[in-house]
């Protein structure tokens, strides 16, 4: 039972932690010190001293994914800190003579210079300036934050951790409330630093803070196919729009803690009990279905933990997770080609990145090989909700004519890219729309996976699905809606494309060097 645990265990996390892992073999040691310097000044409260030495990296290494992924895992944990900080100083109710008593506290000795930069009042203004955030745009108050009901636990996908003893105990909230009431002279300098630290964290704009990893997370995952906690956040912040365990009972969110409890210290069938009378009272909570899932798996019951994950699927209809685990189950199972049908079945609900990584596992477990044929973007999705662009690429570039596109069917297509009817074109997605007059006024070698999907009426599957990006989510799930059948053709493609029955469409769009050469004459001719 213990060694099946520990098994699960890392197969979850090595998830999360993947691209980590394969990009530790290959940074620069120089760079890893770095890394580990931007750590320490973050477990010492410095956030944006931290930040500012990956984001130097990333501009120094804009081909490695694990800066990018630093960064934005550094900045979730900012924003739970936010979110923790913000908690506390209401649930201490804490009084203002005390807190602005605290402001006035010098800085502490020398053997404390970890504290908080900024224990005084912080200048949000002037530090979201320095990031490069519009605050105009934004359009958040100074000192604005939010709680994410959702989120009451720590993530596993951080590479830093918060010090759990800035956590305050139901006991030192309650001292506190009485120290508060005029006393604050009797506050010692431990609960002062805590405090300073607590302050600090909730000053900072929680929207304005997440406006910035937004974006680093949609760089990352325009640039690289393995941003795996980039694709996950981007998902959590910009598609997860619904609460899927609102309503959920109090009584059945008190089995589900303690069945939580009970998994983390290892106390299985006790776990497992809690969770069966957290869905008992709530037939529909969908993170109960699934933690009992992981359970009756962990106590080999594979029937109840199927059946679970399939609760789980009707509870939140959106989410990809209970197949994904399903895939992962049948995988250790030895059920390689069931894996791969689920693990496409979680893609059409959210391509996150690490699927692709999981099919392709799954894929060459069969005697398969499976190349997703992945590309990076030099640009952001097209949108008609603004007329400029983030980042502009020259006429020489075959992405000028992706771009230019929106110019000829701006008035064509919906927010989210879907046609309005007009008589200008019938092509419902404006991302497919797009790379097709990309391919039109290309040269040939460029794109040569694309033109083949389009020669076989595949290339909506490859631009909004392979080539998912989070900017055109409303586009995939329009597609993915309709086009189930056709996805998993799609697939079946892409995975045995090097089989000899697709020769002929493959050579259909090599180019030789001499043709390319011979073409590229041609048109300078001209």
């Amino acid at each position: 039972m213990k060694k099946l645990f520990f098994s699960l265990l890392l197969l979850l996390l090595a998830k999360t932690l993947l691209a980590q892992k394969v990009v530790d073999q290959v940074i620069d040691n120089d760079d890893r010190k770095k890394v580990e310097q931007a750590r320490r000044l973050y477990n010492q409260y410095k956030i944006f001293e931290g930040e500012k030495i990956l984001k130097d990296l990333i501009k120094k290494n804009p081909t490695e994914v694990y800066f990018y992924e630093a960064l934005v895992q550094m900045q979730r944990q900012v924003l739970y800190r936010i979110q923790d900080a913000t908690g506390e100083l209401q649930q201490m109710n804490l009084g203002k003579a005390a807190i602005d008593s605290l402001r006035k506290e010098e800085t502490e000795e020398a053997d404390e210079g970890d504290q908080v930069a900024a224990a005084k009042p912080v200048n949000t203004k002037e530090i979201f300036e320095s990031l490069g955030l519009d605050m105009a745009k934004i359009n958040v108050k100074e000192n604005e934050t939010k709680v994410d009901e959702e989120e009451a636990k720590e993530p596993l996908d951080a590479t830093v951790t918060i010090d759990s003893s800035l956590i305050f105990s139901e006991e030192e909230r309650n001292e506190f409330r009485r120290q508060s009431k005029g006393a604050t002279n009797r506050i010692d300098k431990k609960t002062q630093r805590k405090l300073k630290i607590i302050e600090s964290f909730a000053q900072i704009p929680y929207e304005q803070y997440l406006y910035d990893l937004i974006q680093n997370a949609r760089n990352a995952t325009r640039l690289f196919i393995n941003a795996d906690s980039s694709s996950l956040y981007l998902r959590k912040f910009l598609s997860d729009t619904l609460n899927v365990n609102e309503g959920v009972s109090n009584e059945a969110w008190t089995e589900y803690i303690r069945g939580l409890e009970q998994l983390y210290d290892k106390i299985i069938p006790s776990a497992a009990k809690h969770f069966e009378n957290a869905v008992a009272l709530d037939p529909n909570f969908y993170e109960a279905h699934i933690k009992l899932g992981d359970v009756y798996y962990l106590m080999n019951n594979a029937t109840g933990s199927i059946q679970q994950y399939k609760y789980a699927s009707l509870a939140a209809t959106d989410k990809s997770e209970p197949f994904e685990q399903l895939a992962i189950m049948q995988y250790n199972r030895g059920r390689y080609t069931d894996a791969a049908g689920t693990m496409i079945t979680a893609i059409m609900k959210y391509p996150l990145s690490h699927y692709t990584a999981l099919l392709k596992r799954i894929v060459e477990k069969t005697g398969l090989g499976f190349d997703p044929q992945w590309i990076p973007r030099a640009v952001f999705p097209l949108s008609t909700a603004h007329m400029t662009e983030e980042i502009i690429v020259d006429d020489k570039s075959p992405w000028w004519h992706y771009q230019a596109a929106r110019q000829d069917v701006f008035n064509y297509f919906d927010t989210l890219g879907i046609v309005i009817p007009n008589d200008k074109t019938q092509e419902r997605y404006l991302e497919v729309y797009a790379w097709k007059k990309m391919l039109n006024n290309s040269s040939p070698k460029h794109f040569q996976f694309a033109r083949a999907m389009d020669k076989v009426g595949y290339l909506d599957c490859y631009v909004l699905v392979t080539l998912f990006h989070n900017d055109i989510y409303g586009q995939f799930k329009d597609f993915a809606e309709f086009n189930t059948d056709k996805i998993k053709k799609y697939y079946y493609l892409l995975i045995n494309y090097q089989d000899a029955k697709f020769d002929k469409l493959r050579k259909s769009v090599e180019v030789s060097e001499s043709k390319s050469v011979d073409k590229k004459k041609a048109e300078n001719k001209k």
